[in-house]
């Protein structure tokens, strides 16, 4: 039986959260996200109604976003639940209509 493991350093300042995990081969990884839990992203093309593509900074695997809350900046009154993010085709897909397509 293998042990995999992660060791996770975390700094929380006033703006950024500064992330390190460490794998159980000594392998790092390093992320920076907003304090405030939010991810930024670029919308490039909106495909449909719930569907749009973003550029992004994540270095994302795997998807993570399922049941999380999206909303574009300046929109704060509107928010809507992510469905499913693509990652190699960073497609984000929403549970309800909310682009105007």
């Amino acid at each position: 039986m293998t042990n995999n493991y992660f060791q996770l350093f975390i700094d929380t300042g006033g703006t950024f959260t500064d992330c390190i995990g460490i794998d159980s081969e000594g392998n790092q990884y390093r992320q920076k996200v907003l304090s405030s839990s939010a991810l930024r992203g670029t919308i490039v093309e909106i495909l449909s109604a719930t569907t749009c593509r973003i550029s992004d900074s994540w270095n994302l695997q795997r998807d993570i976003f399922k049941g999380f809350s999206f909303r574009l900046l300046g929109s704060e009154d509107r928010e809507a639940t992510i469905a499913s993010f693509d990652v190699s085709q960073k497609l984000l897909t929403l549970e309800a209509p909310y682009f105007n397509s």
